[in-house]
């Protein structure tokens, strides 16, 4: 195998081996370590991969920490506002509230005319 010196060829080089091979890269580059130095040749991909994976394990569980302290916040009596009556809301008129009741009766009215027949073979028809 032959290798030049060539720009080209050593950009090539580069890209291809970390392509190839990403943890290396993420390894070298979290630690400060240059490529080909004495500590990147002494050191062994399966340790890498060990590093690596342990990095994403606890970087996972500090985003679901620091996303479960928006729903950690202590309680504080009276400061919550979910009971009490919002301002954005209309309120219903007593024609508003009738016309509700009108169109649940219907629908009441129409679930009471709903017919289902099974057949001899199990099948489930319904009928309106």
């Amino acid at each position: 195998m032959s290798f030049s010196l060539e720009t080209k060829d050593i950009r090539s080089f580069i890209e291809d081996w970390n392509i190839k091979y990403p943890i290396d890269r993420w390894w070298r580059q979290k630690f400060g370590v240059a490529f080909g130095s004495k500590q990147h040749l002494e050191q062994s991909m399966i340790d890498m991969r060990i590093a690596y994976e342990e990095d994403r394990m606890y970087e996972k569980i500090a985003s679901e920490v620091e996303s479960d302290k928006e729903f950690n916040v202590k309680y504080v009596p009276g400061s919550g506002n979910w009971l009490k009556k919002q301002p954005d809301h209309e309120e219903m008129t007593a024609e508003n509230v009738d016309d509700v009741f009108e169109t649940l009766a219907s629908d009441l009215d129409a679930l009471k005319n709903i017919k289902t027949n099974i057949d001899e073979n199990g099948k489930r028809t319904i009928t309106l």
